[in-house]
């Protein structure tokens, strides 16, 4: 199942190389300061900040996770979700059962001019990447211009069938930030629906600064 997320992304142009070598800061947000790359008349605030200034709905029970030198933040879905690796243009975590990857990476352009800007765009890039629609619901889709950023997201539920016909159902949830030279992917791999609102809440919270 883990192909069809890899398929996901690469057939959304949305992870074509790795990005430079990351660092992880796990900080209380008020440390770190910056601009949204999507508010050019923002004042220098903090992730935390910055979620909230951009409308962003705040999980008060969320962990929340900062990559200082790439500018990211995120309030992950609770304090159960904890790093399980992390290299270059990724950070993953996990509750034990699902999980979720950062993704980011220097981008030509490409990316920023293609950003589908609805539901049928997404099942045609998936059905040329040989993902049937009969395996896929899309529950949701977002696509927004924002000064500088392009910004998207999705939940895709999976029904991918095995070899004995068995039909295994996990969902897909993801936000993407694209800039005209960066692209900022958060995307979820849950496997329970009761957990699907929580990874959107979630999210809803990452944030480029």
């Amino acid at each position: 199942m883990v192909r069809y997320i890899i398929a996901l992304i690469i057939a959304l142009m949305l992870f074509t190389t790795a990005g430079c070598g990351s660092r992880v800061a796990e900080a209380d947000p008020q440390e770190s300061a910056g601009k949204t790359l999507y508010d050019s008349e923002a004042d220098s605030v903090s992730g935390y900040e910055a979620a909230r200034a951009n409308g962003l709905k705040l999980n008060p029970d969320g962990q929340e996770f900062m990559l200082e030198s790439e500018g990211i933040y995120m309030m992950l879905p609770s304090s159960a979700w904890q790093k399980s690796s992390e290299e270059n243009g990724c950070i993953g975590f996990s509750d034990g059962k699902n999980c979720i990857n950062i993704y980011y990476t220097d981008d030509d352009g490409s990316t920023y001019k293609n950003v589908p800007k609805k539901k049928s765009d997404i099942i045609k890039i998936l059905n040329d990447a040989d993902i049937s629609g009969d395996q896929i619901e899309i529950l949701s889709f977002d696509s927004t211009d924002k000064d500088k950023a392009k910004i998207y997201s999705y939940t895709i539920k999976f029904m991918i069938p095995d070899n004995n016909g068995n039909i295994a159902e996990f969902y897909s949830v993801s936000k993407s930030i694209c800039t005209k030279d960066k692209v900022y992917v958060v995307v979820g791999q849950i496997y329970d629906e009761e957990n699907v609102s929580l990874c959107e809440t979630a999210e809803e919270t990452f944030t480029v600064f």
